[in-house]
């Protein structure tokens, strides 16, 4: 059986999950108080609703920006979305610091991906440690991208007078969040919402994912 692709993986202050491409489940690990770890299956379409709702957002203030720009309003409202993502990117990142351990699963979850994803590594702790906690794939690159698009958009209008069409800026950050230099800010935001991890935070991830993989295998034997 070649080796399962990821969909993606999500932490929590005491948890780690991961999803496959080919399955709508996907499981969490979550360590407990006394020291063991429980997993559970979680529903991918309900991971995937954030993002949903925050395509939604970005679209109404696309439309908003269009609208400034067509009906000739005053340009300080053009940069209210920018303002928004700018923001709450910055409250997000703040959040994150104030919670290390939230910190350390986060760096865990990418580790233990970047581990996955690669060929002839060994398979003890050690090994993981090796890894990478930045990922490409974060959804803070998705993120830092979208702030990215909206200060270029913001900046080409203030100071060039050009309006970069907001089809663009709606979309395109969807595409190009894993590409650098698009990426640039997310990798760089990385440094600060992750934490190198300890043995306990690497096991919590490895169990989820090993987990999610044995049960993707049963339920494809039983087909």
């Amino acid at each position: 059986m070649s080796k399962l692709k990821l969909a993606g993986g999500a932490s929590s202050p005491n948890s780690v999950s991961f999803f496959l491409k080919k399955a709508n489940k996907g499981v969490e690990a979550i360590w407990q108080e006394d020291g063991t770890i429980i997993t559970k299956e979680v529903d991918l379409n309900e991971q995937w609703e954030p993002l949903m709702k925050l395509q939604k957002v970005i679209f109404m203030c696309a439309l908003f920006k269009e609208f400034v720009v067509l009906l000739n309003f005053p340009r300080r409202l053009y940069h209210i979305p920018t303002f928004i993502f700018g923001g709450l990117f910055l409250i997000a990142v703040m959040v994150m610091l104030a919670n290390r351990e939230m910190r350390m699963y986060h760096g865990a979850e990418h580790k233990v991906a970047h581990w996955y994803s690669k060929k002839n590594i060994g398979k003890d702790i050690e090994s993981i440690k090796r890894c990478s906690r930045i990922h490409s794939y974060c959804g803070t690159n998705l993120f830092a991208t979208i702030v990215t698009f909206q200060v270029a958009s913001s900046i080409s209008l203030s100071f060039f007078s050009f309006h970069i069409p907001e089809i663009i800026t709606a979309i395109l950050p969807f595409y190009l969040y894993k590409i650098f230099p698009f990426n640039l800010l997310g990798m760089i935001a990385q440094i600060f919402t992750t934490a190198t991890p300890t043995d306990k935070h690497i096991t919590v991830a490895v169990r989820a994912l090993t987990t999610l993989i044995k049960n993707q295998m049963e339920n494809e034997m039983k087909k």
